[in-house]
């Protein structure tokens, strides 16, 4: 695989999602991925239902962001939302080999100097994307009980409640190498607003049950969201492989052992 360096990787953006395939990446050396904050428990954290995804967000004394790595600034956490379709076999926007994942989530950060999500979405380089995807196990994911356990009270679109306290980095399990990343966008009402996508090359893991949860949820129609991925986009752009330290037998590696109750 052909070495490149950190200003290849910034170019222009292509449309997501996409397919992503280790062997079809271009390996790129950059600095290490800091995290800052990520251990640091919020002051609050609240889940809602927007009528299409659920999304948590929260305030903190030191907000959690990301700097280094591909990124030539300082990018604040804002918010986490899911991806998730009618089977575990359809529930992911990206596939990773040709495969769909059981979900998908994301973590939304903007670029700070931005001082808003809702301002950086306007900019060209204002938003980055951590991308973790779900892979199935027998029991439940004890670290995913905050979220899962408060579905069943905002299953009405538009309605939001308080969840326990929790460091969020006891699900965004932070990587600081061997992570893939490509230039893509995310839909802003007419228009696709660019993003750096950053993905975990490890899962977390989740039961059939919990999974099933997420589908109760109900859309501003009263219908049950059973799916609410983009379609695949028709051409791929670039993908890059950032400092390679991993197994490369796979694109994903196995969920941590650590990781499972």
């Amino acid at each position: 695989m052909e070495i490149i360096e950190t200003e290849q990787v910034t170019g222009n953006q292509s449309r997501s999602p996409i397919d992503l395939n280790m062997s079809k990446m271009t390996v790129v050396n950059l600095k290490s991925l800091d995290w800052h904050n990520y251990e640091i428990v919020p002051k609050k954290l609240k889940i809602t239902n927007t009528g299409r995804n659920v999304v948590v967000c929260g305030n903190w004394q030191k907000t959690p962001h990301l700097s280094s790595g591909p990124l030539r600034s300082d990018y604040t956490f804002s918010q986490i939302h899911f991806h998730w379709g009618p089977t575990e076999m359809m529930g992911s926007e990206h596939l990773v080999d040709g495969a769909s994942q059981p979900m998908e989530l994301h973590a939304v950060h903007f670029k700070s100097d931005y001082l808003s999500q809702e301002a950086a979405m306007r900019e060209t380089d204002g938003i980055t994307m951590l991308v973790y995807f779900f892979k199935l196990q027998s029991v439940p994911n004890l670290a995913l009980n905050g979220i899962v356990n408060s579905l069943s009270s905002i299953q009405p679109p538009d309605s939001s409640i308080r969840i326990p306290v929790e460091p969020i980095s006891n699900i965004l399990r932070p990587f600081e190498d061997d992570y893939f990343l490509y230039k893509g966008t995310v839909p802003v009402g007419k228009y696709e607003t660019p993003v750096m996508w950053l993905f975990s090359r490890e899962p977390i893991a989740i039961s059939l049950e919990q999974v099933a949860q997420f589908r109760n949820l109900n859309d501003r129609n009263f219908n049950r969201i059973l799916n609410n991925l983009r379609p695949l986009a028709c051409v791929n752009p670039p993908v890059f492989y950032a400092n390679p330290k991993g197994s490369n037998y796979a694109s994903l590696l196995p969920v941590s052992p650590d990781s499972i109750p």
